[in-house]
């Protein structure tokens, strides 16, 4: 992992395509632009895990499902 320091409106860039800029630095938060081209996802790391972790458990729910289902003599499908 680089880790660098930077001032407001002092950036860095990665890859020819994507551009980072400190905007701003206020007590503990940083405020940060993001350019990159559409096809570039853009995703905040914790909002990502939240995702996931839906994503995980919403699985695991319609594996209970499908298990109770198929235990009562239901169609549990796949």
């Amino acid at each position: 992992m680089l880790v660098l320091t930077r001032r407001p409106g002092q950036g860095l860039r990665i890859g020819a395509e994507i551009e980072l800029t400190v905007v701003r630095v206020s007590g503990g938060r940083v405020v940060l632009a993001v350019a990159a081209p559409p096809t570039v996802p853009v995703v905040r790391t914790e909002l990502l895990a939240a995702v996931t972790a839906e994503t995980n458990a919403a699985a695991a729910s319609a594996s209970h499902v499908r298990r109770a289902l198929r235990d009562v003599g239901g169609h549990g499908g796949g």
